[in-house]
């Protein structure tokens, strides 16, 4: 089982930056949180790729800024924007293939203003397929106020795309849904391909892992017994930690947790 960070938890710092810092922590397993569409070609782009192979970073995934609008992108009512869209997200699957990140992470369809289940699924297969074509895995996370928050509708998501359903797990925004991870796990824990793992106690949803109450160390043996092979990513806000050296110790903390 790997460890690493997402540049996410620096945001707003320019994505460049952070992942320098991820390096500089020494830290080598990496989640990219790309924050404007400037960012992936050109001179910004040629910088993360230098930035990557400087510091021998090894980067797991993707995270688009635009997963705010993938409800209206991609699982509207109106389907010519889709294929519009599906053209644009052509550049996440180029930048994902030239880092060598496998997957590509999807916050996908809103509780609200949603369609029918069946017509998000097909959609999400059509996702999958191009991202094939980069070789990348279409993966869906589980987020708050989003349908993927419900492990019920993952079910069904996996139900329909069978092989092609990918979750990355994400534990903030399982607590935030009323959830508890063997809702997740005990039907989907095979198809985890990273985990989003953050520490919480009473008071805190979201803390620096080693920093709150959470069974952190139960979470990772019962990935450990499945055949889970992914990167457990910390993902914080930057008003959760006072300083980096703060993220090396829970790194190192979840390092010493196997």
């Amino acid at each position: 089982m790997d460890f690493g960070i997402s540049s996410a938890c620096f945001y707003p710092l320019e994505t460049e930056k952070s992942l320098k810092i991820i390096g500089e922590l020494g830290i080598r397993n990496a989640e990219i949180f790309f924050n404007a569409p400037c960012e992936l070609s050109g001179s910004i782009f040629r910088e993360v790729l230098a930035i990557k192979d400087h510091y021998g970073i090894d980067v797991k995934s993707l995270h688009p800024c635009t997963s705010v609008c993938e409800p209206l992108f991609f699982f509207s009512d109106y389907e010519r924007r889709f294929y519009d869209m599906l053209d644009f997200y052509k550049k996440y699957f180029n930048a994902c293939a030239q880092l060598g990140a496998e997957a590509l992470v999807m916050h996908g369809m809103k509780t609200v203003m949603r369609i029918p289940d069946e017509q998000y699924f097909e959609r999400f297969a059509k996702l999958c397929l191009v991202g094939k074509e980069y070789g990348v895995k279409v993966s869906q996370e589980n987020v708050h106020l989003f349908a993927s928050g419900d492990p019920a509708f993952l079910k069904e998501m996996k139900d329909y795309l069978k092989d092609d359903f990918h979750l990355v797990f994400d534990v903030k925004q399982m607590r935030r849904c009323g959830f508890t991870e063997d809702d997740f796990l005990d039907d989907m824990i095979d198809d985890i391909i990273h985990v989003h793992i953050s520490d919480s106690n009473a008071q805190k949803d979201c803390l620096p892992p080693g920093e709150g109450d959470y069974d952190l160390k139960g979470l990772l043996k019962k990935l450990e017994g499945s055949s889970f092979d992914g990167t457990c990513l910390i993902e914080l806000y930057s008003s959760g930690f006072d300083d980096y050296s703060q993220l090396k110790r829970s790194f190192d903390h979840l390092c010493s947790l196997v």
